[in-house]
């Protein structure tokens, strides 16, 4: 009877000692043995750590993301993994993610119209590698160059969102008037 005891009272201890461990490893993000928790924002720690769970074999990108972002945008990196679509999650490039954020945070610190954004506006609608459904594409680059020299010098987000829209109706303007253009004269592109 004693024998039996012991054997319970050493399996009821083990049980807590494994009990006890899983306690304090529950929300601590860990892969290939390094812990994750120094590069992701605590708020987001449970969503990422969903994340990562689902990416499956694409979870070495989304973690070399995190582990090689910019600390300062930590709290982006966190969030953008965080609220990725499921699809995303298995298939974009850590190089995807890291020029995405360096381009949305240079725009941020560049132009004092971003400066004073609200951080949920950055976030949710400036910050996010893409709107909707479209092929993920490293878009960034292009539209900075493409429109730096529209919004420089601006001051306000609205201004900014004007001139673009402004830029868009000329540029479509000049489409249509070559397309007219090559009608009357008989040309055609090519």
């Amino acid at each position: 009877m004693l024998k039996k005891t012991l054997i319970f009272a050493l399996l009821l201890i083990v049980v807590i000692i494994l009990v006890f461990t899983q306690f304090l490893k529950r929300g601590k993000l860990v892969f290939e043995g390094k812990d994750l928790s120094p590069y992701i924002e605590e708020e987001y720690s449970d969503k990422v750590a969903l994340t990562l769970e689902n990416a499956g074999e694409n979870k070495g990108e989304l973690v070399k993301f995190l582990t090689q972002v910019n600390p300062a945008y930590k709290k982006g990196a966190s969030f953008l993994v965080a609220y990725m679509p499921y699809v995303d999650g298995v298939e974009i490039t850590s190089e995807a993610l890291l020029d995405n954020i360096d381009y949305a945070y240079k725009a941020k610190e560049e132009f004092s119209w971003a400066k004073d954004l609200p951080e949920d506006i950055f976030l949710n609608y400036l910050l996010p590698y893409r709107n909707s459904q479209e092929p993920i594409q490293n878009w960034r680059p292009f539209f900075y160059e493409r429109f730096y020299p529209v919004v420089k010098d601006l001051s306000l987000a609205s201004e900014a969102g004007r001139a673009v829209n402004r830029w868009v109706v000329i540029q479509e303007a000049v489409v249509e008037v070559q397309k007219l253009t090559e009608l009357k004269l008989g040309i055609t592109a090519g």
